[in-house]
């Protein structure tokens, strides 16, 4: 069995648009429609890392992981992705003793 996820990085200051993640697009918010097209796309766990307690409620919502909350020393405009898959990464070893596959 594959031991993998998808995961949604959701910062919570956007600077372009106010909310971004949460914004509607028709029926669902923007963070809502990734959750769904991931769980769609066949994975059966989604997690959405986010600083934001909103976006995280928002996830919630559509069936996504909330577990594990984006420190703020990964969650400014400037940071590469590569530090929050690290991070996440190296979370999910400590308390689920576990290393994804994909």
């Amino acid at each position: 069995m594959i031991n993998g996820f998808a995961l949604i990085p959701a910062r919570g200051g956007s600077k372009g648009i106010k909310h971004k993640n949460l914004q509607k697009i028709g029926k669902h918010s923007l963070v809502g429609r990734k959750i769904k097209q991931a769980f769609d796309a066949g994975f059966s766990r989604v997690i959405v890392l986010s600083d934001s307690e909103k976006i995280r409620e928002e996830a919630k919502i559509y069936g996504a992981d909330i577990s594990y909350q984006r420190p703020a020393n990964i969650s400014a405009d400037k940071t590469h992705m590569f530090q929050v898959y690290k991070w996440l990464l190296i979370e999910m070893q400590k308390r689920e003793n576990v290393i994804p596959d994909y």
